[in-house]
């Protein structure tokens, strides 16, 4: 589990296993006011760093989606969406990282 504060606060948290080949997100949540400011990109993002970091992962990462248009937020990052899973392949994983973490995360 990992979470981003803001002056001492709380504003997100995503909690993930490694499972053999894959990492699964299994929670990502970031508090109201703290949404569409990249909080729950950067989350993903340092998930998808530990992910590439797995030798037997090959940095893939899969979370089962909310029904409640958060797909379109997912689809953005460059994920494929197969029925409710997310799943974000290795390339599409690096990107991010660079992206959302180049700043020194």
């Amino acid at each position: 589990m990992m979470g981003i504060y803001v002056d001492k606060q709380l504003v997100g948290l995503i909690s993930f296993s490694h499972l053999q080949g894959f990492t699964k997100v299994s929670l990502i949540e970031v508090a109201k006011l703290y949404r569409r400011q990249r909080y729950g990109a950067i989350l993903l993002a340092l998930v998808m760093r530990e992910a590439i970091k797995i030798p037997d992962n090959s940095g893939y990462v899969s979370l089962r989606t909310k029904t409640n248009g958060v797909q379109m937020f997912y689809l953005h990052l460059g994920a494929i969406w197969f029925e409710q899973t997310m799943i974000f392949q290795p390339e599409v994983c690096q990107k991010n990282v660079t992206k959302y973490l180049g700043k020194g995360w």
